[in-house]
C-alpha cells in the first residue's frame, strides 16, 4: 500500500513515528488487499501494544456525528470529556468540527487511511502536538463500518498528567492509499 503525501507547506518533510508506521504494517499484514481491518482483529493481541492508545469511531450519517464506542485508557486519560458514545467533534475547536467529520467519512466511503500531526489545547493553556493514524474497520457482527485511530502523545502528557482541551488544527499530514485511491484535497486542515 502506498502512502500519498499532500504537504503543507510542500518543503516540510512528513516525520511519522515508527509506532505510527508498525501499525500501518500490522494493519495490512491481516488485511493483505482488504481495505476494512476486522475489528475483531484490531481487538486482538497482535494489535495488544497499540490498544491503550487506539480509539475507535462509528459515524453516524444521518446525526452528523462521530461518536466514540472504544478507547484505550492513555486517550481516556487525557481526554476532558467521559468516553466512549461522546461524539469526537466536542474535542475539536468549533470551525474545524465539518472538516473533521468529512474526513471521518471519506474514510469510510473510498476507504483510505488517514495519518496526521495535531495541535491541541491543553488544560494549563499550553498545547501541545500529537501524532494520529488511522484506518477503516469493520465490526463484522454488527455489519457497521468504523474507524480506529492510534493516537501518539508525546511523554510530556504522561508525565504531568495534563488533559486536553481541544483539538485545534492539523499540522501535517496524508492520506494513506488501501488500494481505493485518496482524496484530491489534503488532509491538512481536511481533518
Amino acid at each position: 500500500m502506498n502512502s500519498i503525501a499532500l504537504r503543507f507547506p510542500a518543503t516540510r518533510p512528513v516525520l511519522r513515528s515508527a509506532e505510527s508506521l508498525r501499525f500501518e504494517r500490522l494493519r495490512d499484514d491481516i488485511c493483505g488487499k482488504k481495505p476494512f481491518l476486522p475489528l475483531r482483529a484490531l481487538l486482538s493481541d497482535r494489535f495488544a501494544e497499540f490498544l491503550p492508545s487506539v480509539s475507535v469511531i462509528e459515524p453516524s450519517i444521518a446525526e452528523m456525528k462521530l461518536p466514540i464506542r472504544m478507547t484505550g485508557e492513555r486517550i481516556a486519560d487525557a481526554s476532558p470529556i467521559d468516553m466512549p458514545d461522546n461524539d469526537y467533534l466536542n474535542l475539536v475547536r468549533e470551525d474545524m468540527r465539518p472538516y473533521a467529520y468529512r474526513t471521518g467519512i471519506e474514510m469510510i466511503d473510498r476507504p483510505c487511511g488517514l495519518w496526521e500531526r495535531l495541535t491541541a489545547g491543553l488544560n494549563d493553556n499550553s498545547s501541545h502536538s500529537f501524532e494520529i493514524t488511522g484506518f477503516p474497520v469493520i465490526d463484522e457482527e454488527r455489519k457497521v463500518r468504523q474507524l480506529a485511530f492510534f493516537v501518539r502523545f508525546a511523554p510530556i502528557l504522561d508525565e504531568t498528567a495534563r488533559q486536553l482541551t481541544a483539538v485545534a488544527e492539523g499540522v501535517e499530514g496524508e492520506w494513506i492509499d488501501l488500494g481505493s485511491g485518496v482524496p484530491k484535497v489534503s488532509p491538512v486542515g481536511f481533518l
